[in-house]
């Protein structure tokens, strides 16, 4: 393809944007090397244009296709941002080099639209979709209200009336007022959160449960409605990353890690326990 020094040129005639006038930017696309690259920025200081930037110098520096890259975000929001700049000026930048004759049959092989971009759980979804094991079918995904009326009825109903008091006092703990629940549905909201937090940062349950007599209730809970969902083949967010995960881990999903060159992360900051270890592996694997 190109050279760095001419892409720099390209993104500044056609894209009207001159990283030599920002060195923290500029060194960010032209960061060479398989190690990992961590951008740390505030609000405003073109995070998604550097995001955005470096995922086409890929494509157009260093040769690979659009389809080799795996983009996450943090929100919907975020995926549609980063796939209308990377379409739009993916777009700009192939128009300007045809004029160069020599790289008329590869900008031909480039089909931007077949780049991923997505959050983490949208690709979760469709990967565990079109992998699926021999004998197996498609997750059945739930939302957030579905989720946590299943929680209630196969989970928490049973357990809160066994265990209130000291449930109560725990929950109390992480209200804004330090008080306890107000209400049943109060207790229900606070422990769906304590239980997804529990599988999101990767706790240890055995040995949670044994701290005690609230832990253990929060951990049989838990345990109840993962059992349910797993029977019903149903999968709340949580459960379905974690599900990837297993699944690179019994290195079922290695046709899928073939084609992912390079991940690039949005937002890294917000990443918890569970899906960092999903990145780390894909990382690893790929």
């Amino acid at each position: 393809m190109i050279d760095i020094g001419t892409y720099i040129s390209v993104v500044r005639d056609a894209l009207d944007r001159d990283l030599e006038t920002n060195d923290a930017q500029l060194n960010a696309v032209q960061h060479e090397g398989n190690e990992i690259l961590m951008l740390v920025a505030g609000p405003g200081s073109g995070k998604t244009t550097i995001l955005v930037l470096r995922a086409l110098r890929h494509v157009l520096v260093d040769g690979m296709l659009p389809e080799e890259l795996l983009i996450t975000t943090f929100t919907r929001k975020a995926a549609k941002e980063v796939r209308t700049r990377w379409l739009d000026w993916g777009t700009r930048l192939l128009e300007a080099l045809r004029s160069d004759d020599n790289l008329h049959d590869v900008i031909d092989r480039i089909d931007l639209n077949r780049c991923r971009i997505d959050t983490l759980d949208s690709i979760v979804q469709q990967v565990l979709t079109e992998n699926r094991l021999p004998g197996t079918i498609s997750p059945i995904l739930v939302d957030a209200s579905a989720s946590k009326l299943i929680f209630k009825r196969t989970a928490f109903s049973e357990n809160f009336t066994a265990n209130r008091s000291e449930l109560e006092s725990l929950l109390g703990r992480y209200t804004f007022d330090g008080n306890a629940p107000s209400n049943r549905g109060e207790a229900l909201k606070g422990a769906k959160t304590f239980c997804d937090r529990l599988i999101q940062d990767r706790v240890d349950l055995e040995r949670f449960s044994l701290a005690n007599p609230a832990y253990h209730s929060l951990v049989e809970m838990v345990r109840t409605y993962q059992h349910y969902l797993e029977q019903s083949n149903i999968f709340d967010f949580a459960m379905l990353e974690q599900k990837l995960l297993e699944r690179l881990r019994e290195e079922t999903l290695d046709d899928w890690l073939g084609t992912i060159s390079v991940l690039l992360i949005d937002e890294y900051q917000d990443t918890n326990p569970l899906q960092e270890e999903i990145y780390f592996e894909i990382v690893n694997r790929a």
